[in-house]
């Protein structure tokens, strides 16, 4: 069960004061210095944040919605950007941007400044760099104060929140299996930190696709890292190093592939003949390097639309209830890398 809303009457009683006085100082108007203290000493206490969706649905013209991105130079990233502000922008909102860059604490400085900025709701998008506790207890506090939130491709944390996200457990097991199924009998796997949602899930889909063929789980074949090609380019090397070193490797995102490649390259192993690579994502680089990548495909587009209309069918009411996870369908993209 929810807790209830903390609505302007509740701080007024907190701070003995009217909620007209309460709504002066919200808008900045005048009132006493020591008033003033009260109230927003009251604020904080109660952990209330205005509710813009009355006013803002009295004038949707000036209506935003916040989104948070991590790392925008990932090229997944800025497609799931442009998605989400042209549905927006059709719907008559405005889009408040905010880059994280992964740090947690920069998070929970945009959130705070977008809920006191009383968007209408939030979008919380991608999942290099995960949110922390003070983040998921402010997140917390701006549900309970009835501002909607959708998680891109993240765990929900226990915030109750839409979550729409690919499903990555299942892209994983497609391209592991589609290695195994065509020889690969030593297949590793590489990706991001430990930890995170996206992860955590892909990992979930390599170790399924082995379980089902009964092939072995080998630790040494299995390498954690950061989303970065540069990481890409460090594991296959520490991969082939190996005394039996794999014949197929399974990478968390198309820029870890891409980076593999080039070590594979650099060391005189053909690809696909002597390491078969599969990425994930299908960004626009997997389809012009060469060998040109086989991957899958996360349509980051419709997910980031879907994300988009969820959230305003939030807002303005026409979904209501527990929140709900919508899993988008990945395709194996097979080309030339394996």
């Amino acid at each position: 069960m929810s807790t209830p809303k903390v609505s302007i009457h509740d701080v007024a009683r907190e701070a003995g004061v009217s909620a007209a006085t309460v709504s002066r100082v919200l808008n900045r108007g005048s009132v006493s210095d020591e008033t003033r203290g009260k109230v927003l000493h009251s604020i904080s206490k109660l952990g209330f944040i205005p509710d813009a969706r009355a006013s803002n649905l009295k004038s949707r013209r000036q209506s935003s919605i916040g989104l948070i991105a991590t790392d925008i130079t990932n090229p997944i990233v800025p497609v799931g950007v442009q998605a989400i502000h042209d549905f927006v922008q059709d719907r008559g909102y405005s889009l408040q941007l905010g880059i994280s860059n992964g740090r947690p604490a920069r998070e929970l400085q945009i959130m705070k400044r977008m809920a006191e900025g009383r968007v209408a709701g939030l979008i919380l998008g991608w999942s290099e760099g995960e949110t922390d506790a003070a983040c998921l207890q402010y997140l917390c506090e701006i549900v309970r104060n009835g501002i909607p939130i959708v998680l891109q491709g993240r765990n929900t944390g226990g915030v109750e929140a839409d979550q729409v996200s690919v499903d990555n457990a299942k892209g994983v097991r497609a391209a592991a299996s589609y290695l195994l199924r065509t020889g690969r009998g030593k297949v590793a796997f590489v990706a991001g930190p430990r930890g995170q949602f996206a992860t955590e899930t892909r990992f979930a889909g390599y170790r399924d696709a082995l379980a089902a063929k009964q092939a072995p789980l080998r630790e040494e074949r299995i390498v954690f890292g950061d989303w970065s090609r540069e990481n890409g380019r460090k594991a296959m090397a520490r991969l082939l190093a190996l005394a039996d070193p794999p014949d197929g490797v399974v990478c968390g995102n198309d820029l870890i592939a891409v980076g593999a490649i080039e070590t594979l390259e650099e060391q005189g192993r053909a690809v696909p003949r002597d390491v078969a690579v599969v990425g994930f994502d299908d960004i626009e680089l997997a389809s012009l390097v060469r060998p040109r990548l086989t991957t899958v495909a996360q349509p980051q587009r419709r997910i980031s639309e879907l994300t988009a209309r969820l959230l305003i069918d939030r807002i303005e009411g026409r979904v209501s209830g527990e929140p709900r996870e919508i899993l988008i369908e990945p395709d194996l993209i097979v080309r030339e890398s394996a």
